[in-house]
């Protein structure tokens, strides 16, 4: 009977409130003694609650936007990581979120060849000057098909560590080029 746990306490008034509860175990005189101290955590559980609000706000607005949302980090030594990937990839070009932020380069490998260099080189643009990266390109989805991919971000420069992130929105345009021709 060690260590720490919310609990619902009462007031004085008879009122309920969340507290943490922390107990500890002394031996005194060959007897063992408990101590306990209950801490008010309202504040915190009502920010807790605010915070969890949130996420679940935001997961429902990037799953059920149109095409995909995700983050790119490129870091000072060049190194690239996709620390989120919205589930909207899977139906955009049939992939899992989970192995796109495992295996970063899987974006750039499933890009079609001719449009390579021209998004590398609008990418290093939009590093060098902090410009929006607004750019199409065609893309194998993994049933074959090409997809073409309009993806759109702003970069800034985080300052814990200088790396440079872009928070983007990927949409497929393919049947508008479709049209068009």
């Amino acid at each position: 009977l060690e260590g720490r746990g919310r609990v619902t306490a009462l007031r004085s008034d008879y009122t309920e409130f969340p507290a943490e509860i922390s107990i500890a175990r002394f031996p005194v005189s060959g007897s063992t003694v408990f101590t306990a101290v209950v801490r008010e955590v309202s504040a915190q559980a009502e920010a807790e609650r605010r915070l969890a609000e949130s996420e679940q706000r935001y997961r429902r607005l990037t799953e059920n936007l149109p095409g995909m949302v995700y983050e790119r980090v490129l870091y000072p030594d060049g190194k690239i990581a996709y620390p989120f990937v919205s589930s909207g990839i899977r139906e955009l070009l049939g992939l899992d979120p989970g192995e796109v932020m495992a295996n970063p380069s899987l974006l750039l490998e499933r890009m079609h060849e001719e449009d390579r260099e021209r998004y590398e080189a609008a990418l290093n643009r939009s590093a060098r000057t902090l410009e929006p990266l607004d750019i199409e390109f065609r893309h194998r989805h993994t049933n074959g098909a090409i997809r073409r991919i309009h993806t759109v971000s702003r970069p800034w420069i985080r300052d814990s560590d200088g790396a440079i992130v872009w928070e983007a929105m990927g949409f497929d345009t393919t049947s508008a080029w479709e049209a068009a021709e």
